[in-house]
């Protein structure tokens, strides 16, 4: 599903995403953040947690909520925000 014939809305960027893709979209820390955040979400409800839209993921977490939307990079990056981190990309441990 597209907004517009060249824009492609985030759930078409992550339906087919690999693990090395999603590390990529993340940036240079990308495979670690993914590595070190999947501990999280072992115990988490995936009916109420995730909400997918077409312009951001937003993932409740017990200690935090974390927000994925796209960039307007050409490279189409992601970018993340998380509620309990100052600096998400580089040391959070939730996203």
């Amino acid at each position: 599903m597209t907004n517009d014939k060249n824009e492609l809305v985030l759930r078409d960027i992550l339906a087919n995403l690999t693990f090395l893709q999603a590390a990529k979209l993340l940036g240079p820390e990308g495979r670690r953040l993914l590595s070190k955040s999947s501990s999280l979400t072992d115990n988490l409800d995936l009916e109420t947690a995730i909400h997918l839209g077409d312009a951001s993921l937003v993932v409740d977490l017990a200690e935090a909520r974390v927000t994925v939307t796209p960039t307007a990079e050409p490279n189409r990056r992601l970018a993340l925000r998380c509620s309990a981190c100052q600096s998400p990309e580089n040391n959070c441990e939730h996203i």
